[in-house]
């Protein structure tokens, strides 16, 4: 379609790279951010969250922060209903990304440093998330905390077991 190739020439284009020459060009990785939290709203393609998570990363790498709506309270992107509460980390550089909606919880983690870092929750989430770890760590102890790798970064789906207003 017209619109996936749109986003594949962003995505893996020159344009990126555009946007990184110049700080006036910067808050555009703001813009792709949001726009791919929303195509990850209504698409489950893990091509998607790789994209999302690059973004992520570029962003982080210049410095510009992130849009508040993915941590999955936006109201245009979520109705009340649809809304959960998005949870922190114990280490605050790990960045979560709350995809929620009808009745599934994702949460997209992302690490931006240059070493692993274990997943471990201030709070565990309400919902039984379930990690899409790399094949060769999916082979240890159930209770094993996952490490995004460097860089790197982890998918987790859940069903949603409460809503929040």
């Amino acid at each position: 379609s017209t619109l996936y190739n749109a986003l594949e020439y962003t995505q893996n284009g020159p344009i990126r790279d555009h946007w990184k020459e110049s700080p006036e060009r910067h808050d555009a990785f703001g813009f792709w951010v949001e726009a791919l939290y929303h195509l990850c709203l209504t698409d489950s393609n893990l091509e998607y969250r790789s994209w999302l998570a690059q973004a992520v990363l570029d962003s982080e790498d210049l410095g510009i922060g992130l849009p508040p709506s993915i941590i999955g309270v936006h109201g245009e992107a979520a109705t009340p209903d649809e809304r959960m509460p998005c949870p922190s980390p114990h280490d605050p550089r790990l960045r979560v990304i709350n995809i929620c909606g009808g009745s599934r919880h994702e949460l997209l983690i992302v690490n931006p440093c240059k070493e692993g870092i274990p997943l471990e929750w201030q709070q565990v989430p309400d919902d039984d998330i379930v990690w899409d770890l790399p094949k060769k760590d999916k082979q240890g102890a159930a209770d094993t905390v996952p490490v995004v790798a460097p860089r790197g970064w982890l998918v987790g789906k859940g069903t949603i077991v409460g809503t929040v207003a």
